[in-house]
This record gives structure tokens, C-alpha cells and sequence, in this order.
């Protein structure tokens, strides 16, 4: 068994949740994100983020991408936004894998079989989640849009 796996185990054992974050980077390909999720539903986490790679000023994660920044509207670097172009697909790629990922480990399917005993809360976080990223998508439509063709505003 692996060591995340045992850990989540331990902790649940606890009525202690967990929260998985996990950061896409700019040399994953789309199907990354799938495996994240995969890998979140089989270890049993209760809530998870998907994040894209977001380098700022001065960090190494910005040298590293520099070259392949797309824009620099701040307010988007937040790590739900895909900033950077991925080597191995399109940035709207990335991000509409990302989120369709978000959307499978938070469908209403899942949040309905969430409960588990001393654990009801994660039932509420699932359906949360899955407002959270069906919100997301309606008010970053345009931010879809631009990503698809790469017209963004003059940073």
C-alpha cells in the first residue's frame, strides 16, 4: 500500500478529512488531470483542487516559463486559471481538462455517495464543490473563449 494511501487511511480512521491539492504543470499532458482524480477517488480523498502551474515574478517557476506565459492579468493567477502554455497541448486544453476533471470528482453522483459513518460533512463539501465548479465555469466563460483563441486584452 502506499504511503498517501495509508495516510488517508489513518487519518479517516480519525474522522479527520482530507484535502488533496494538486498542481498540473506546464510539461503534463491533458490526461494529467484524469490521473490526479483517479488517483484522489481511489485513495478515498474527501475534497480535491486540480491547480495549473502559476509562476510569479521572481520565483523559479516563472524562469522555467517565462517563454510561455500567456498573459499577466493577475487576478487569474490564482491556480484555477491556466496562465501558462503547456508543451504537449493547447492552454485551453489544459484547462477544459482540468475542468471536466473537477466536475467528474465532484458530480452529483459522487456528492450522493459521499456520506460515510462520523464523515456527513463531506456529503455538504461535494455538493459545494460541485456548485463552486459549475460557477466557475459560467463566470470564466470569456476566459475560455480567450484561451480557445488566444486573444487576450493588453496585460
Amino acid at each position: 500500500m502506499d504511503a498517501v494511501r495509508q495516510c488517508v487511511e489513518t487519518l479517516h480512521k480519525h474522522d479527520i478529512g482530507i484535502h488533496g491539492m494538486f498542481v498540473v504543470d506546464s510539461n503534463d499532458d491533458p490526461d494529467a488531470a484524469g490521473r490526479i482524480v483517479d488517483y484522489a477517488i481511489a485513495v478515498d480523498m474527501d475534497t480535491i483542487q486540480v491547480l495549473s502551474i502559476t509562476p510569479f515574478p521572481g520565483t523559479r517557476a516563472f524562469e522555467e516559463n517565462k517563454d510561455r506565459i500567456i498573459h499577466t492579468q493577475w487576478a487569474k493567477y490564482d491556480g484555477m486559471h491556466v496562465v501558462v502554455k503547456p508543451n504537449k497541448c493547447s492552454a485551453h486544453t489544459m484547462q477544459q481538462a482540468i475542468v471536466v476533471e473537477m466536475k467528474r470528482f465532484y458530480s452529483l453522483k459522487r456528492a450522493f455517495a459521499a456520506y460515510r459513518k462520523n464523515r456527513g460533512w463531506r456529503v455538504k463539501y461535494r455538493f459545494g464543490g460541485n456548485y463552486l465548479i459549475r460557477r466557475w465555469i459560467t463566470e470564466n466563460a470569456e476566459y475560455m473563449d480567450n484561451l480557445k483563441t488566444g486573444s487576450f486584452a493588453s496585460s
